[in-house]
């Protein structure tokens, strides 16, 4: 325990002991005495904000309750919201070495690797929950997402294709693969997803998003019809008169 530590938890008994002075009674410690009670106060303190506090908690629910998995993943947590994410990181792995499958922590340390730009790690984290849950279409949706950020452009496909498999359904997804294909420039695929994504969104009564899907479609069209040379022209036009 470190010296901060002790003192926070000292100044609960003197406050509790100033509590209880004068009127005879005893009065229980506001000092929690379980791991669990340390749990439902780190909790109380997020609550409010009290992010270092909350830490404190749960360091001392560590100490009665070696090796609790749910401590270091709700330390975790806080640390998240504390936008602090390499503290964050480095509990969600003490939480994952104690329970491999732990799919909430799996699912945390994803995100934060992906806000320090650790993009292949979160893919590998986001991988690993498609493994305990393979049919679920928004884990496949996040894999190609992180895949696109590093330009990863056939696992990007891949992934969205698992997606849609899945959820046939599946709107944003079917509008982002035609992004993708339009990077690739393989238009036929591309107007292909926009229109499927078109029909989706008219079904769904999404009119912001068939507004969208109409504007890219006949670009997308366009585009299919150029020459190498004339897109080359189109994306760097001369300036020679």
């Amino acid at each position: 325990m470190t010296i901060r530590a002790c003192l926070w938890a000292l100044s609960f008994v003197i406050f509790g002991s100033l509590q209880g002075c004068g009127n005879g009674n005893e009065i229980e410690s506001a000092v929690p005495s379980s791991a669990e009670g340390w749990l439902e106060k780190s909790a109380q303190d997020q609550g409010i904000g009290a992010f270092e506090e909350a830490i404190l908690a749960l360091d001392q629910a560590l100490i009665l309750k070696p090796g609790w998995d749910e401590a270091h993943f709700r330390k975790a947590k806080v640390y998240q919201e504390w936008s602090k994410n390499r503290e964050a990181m480095r509990s969600f792995k003490q939480a994952l070495e104690i329970s491999p499958g732990h799919v909430e922590a799996l699912s945390g340390l994803a995100v934060v690797l992906s806000a320090l730009k650790l993009n292949e790690e979160a893919i590998e984290a986001y991988k690993r929950i498609a493994r305990i849950q393979p049919e679920n279409a928004s884990i496949h949706f996040k894999i190609a997402l992180e895949n696109w950020y590093i330009q990863n452009l056939p696992e990007t496909v891949e992934h969205y294709k698992k997606a849609i498999e899945i959820d046939p359904e599946y709107l944003q997804a079917h509008l982002n693969l035609a992004s993708v294909y339009e990077k690739m420039e393989n238009w036929q695929e591309a107007i292909r997803e926009v229109e499927i994504a078109t029909q989706l969104a008219q079904q769904k009564g999404d009119m912001r998003e068939v507004a969208i899907a109409k504007k890219k479609l006949p670009f997308l069209i366009a585009r299919e019809h150029l020459t190498k040379e004339e897109l080359a022209l189109k994306s760097h036009p001369s300036f020679n008169k």
